[in-house]
């Protein structure tokens, strides 16, 4: 049984209150918070590769359930943990159906159950405690540049891109969320300008867009400031700005990266992958990531059941070279020689599918139509963490639709996902769409007054917000 100050340092507080004084103040439960942070620089090898995050948080759940059974009672959670279940389900069914072997079968299911672990022990110890999120992101930034060496990656362009471009980036967006919080917005620019300099060096175009689109989101460029229960009707009108601020931060990266090519900047092997990616029939996207068409075909080959966990088939290998070779990404059609010749997917959602069948990508889906709904309230609200937030949910867009699903982004993930709940459920979205139904409302009551001026009107009377 768990005493009444044990609840009290589990429990994540469903609103962070307002600090009264500037001294802070940590708790055991904050201290445990920094722990799983740092301790995703370790791994341990078992059926794979597992963090000793994840064994610390699948200790810690049941504890943090007791001491909060109502966290997992939100709609939006219900809904992961259920399409998770399905994707479970959905594994199980075509590693049954594709007599996959008992390794593949194990390691398959151990993906999908960490990951909701990790979303579980997030939702429950952090909720929208601004504090603990705060101290979550700097312990896994630290674990994320400290276990650069366990991958055999040195201080150069590919550990930038696997490790050190992420953590300092996640670093300078906190500090940017704190500058756009006090309106200094020029600042904030400026010290984006160096992370995007070092990304160009490094040849990491699509950092560069992450990034030009974080902050395109998350300034007031909107005419005006956001207009309080607009609700829908004013974020629907957002989308079109936001997909032409995205396509145009987009194109000034590849832009960039095209201008470096012709004036001979990158060393010789980032020329010639730049070159080899653009210089194609369909264009960069398909050069950089020539696994979709391939994984699509794959798909198409088993929409319902899948191939099965880490189905290993000869074939599609054979199809990426030949398709590389066939558009002009490749001189030669001879595929590589590799033992274990997988699909090629180096996507989230496509994997998914590929591995699990249809049912097992409805989590991603749903997943990326979170996102968007998140990014357009990031830029009609600004809360506190703005940047921070544009930046995690466009890096995680991008992961779901553009890259693997490795076991070093579930535990990152977990967290990601519960910062994306945080923001489609802030309180004060949910008075600013109570504040429109009111408006709309006494609109009626207003218009009724005007067709029958002898009958009375009872006016809504505002409801006090809450702190």
């Amino acid at each position: 049984m768990h005493t009444t100050a044990t609840k009290s340092v589990l429990r994540a507080p469903t609103a962070q209150p307002r600090l009264r004084s500037r001294q802070l103040s940590f708790n055991s439960g904050d201290f445990f918070v920094i722990a799983l942070g740092l301790s995703d620089a370790i791994s341990v090898h078992l059926i794979g590769d597992l963090p000793v995050t994840e064994f610390l948080g699948a200790v810690a759940l049941p504890f943090l359930i007791a001491a909060d059974k109502k966290v997992f009672t939100r709609p939006d959670t219900r809904r992961i943990l259920l399409l998770a279940g399905l994707w479970i389900v959905s594994q199980i069914i075509s590693d049954m159906v594709n007599e996959s072997p008992m390794q593949s079968r194990l390691k398959g299911l151990a993906r999908v159950l960490f990951f909701t672990l990790d979303f579980s022990v997030f939702s429950a110890l952090i909720g929208r405690n601004t504090k603990r999120i705060v101290l979550l992101a700097l312990s896994l930034a630290t674990a994320q540049m400290t276990r650069l060496p366990s991958f055999g990656l040195g201080l150069d362009s590919t550990s930038w891109k696997f490790g050190e471009s992420a953590a300092v980036s996640v670093v300078l967006m906190l500090f940017g969320s704190y500058l756009c919080h006090r309106r200094r917005y020029v600042l904030f620019v400026a010290c984006t300008v160096p992370l995007m300099l070092v990304n160009f060096h490094e040849g990491y175009r699509s950092q560069i867009a992450v990034d030009l689109v974080a902050i395109g989101v998350t300034l007031p460029i909107f005419l005006g400031p956001p207009r309080i229960g607009g609700g829908n009707v004013n974020n629907k009108y957002r989308i079109v700005p936001l997909l032409l601020i995205s396509f145009g931060c987009v194109w000034m990266s590849q832009k960039a990266i095209s201008l470096g090519l012709q004036y001979g900047y990158f060393d010789d092997i980032l020329q010639q992958k730049f070159e080899a990616q653009s210089g194609g029939e369909l264009g960069v996207l398909i050069g950089a990531r020539p696994e979709i068409p391939v994984a699509l075909r794959a798909i198409a080959d088993a929409p319902i059941f899948g191939h099965g966990s880490y189905a290993v088939d000869a074939k599609y290998q054979f199809l990426l070279q030949d398709f590389q070779y066939k558009y002009g990404y490749s001189g030669s059609d001879d595929p590589a020689d590799i033992a274990d010749p997988g699909i090629p997917t180096h996507s989230h959602l496509t994997m998914s599918w590929v591995e699990g069948g249809v049912l097992a990508s409805f989590l991603f889906f749903y997943i990326l139509y979170l996102i968007v709904r998140a990014i357009v309230i990031i830029s009609a609200e600004r809360p506190p963490l703005a940047p921070f937030y544009a930046f995690v949910f466009i890096t995680y867009g991008w992961d779901i639709l553009f890259s693997p699903f490795g076991y070093d982004r579930r535990v990152f993930e977990g967290f990601f996902l519960v910062l994306l709940l945080n923001v489609l459920s802030e309180p004060a979205t949910e008075s600013a769409k109570a504040f429109g139904k009111r408006v709309v409302v006494l609109r009626r009551q207003v218009v009724q007054a005007r067709r029958n001026p002898l009958r009375p009107v009872s006016l809504p009377r505002p409801r006090p917000s809450v702190q």
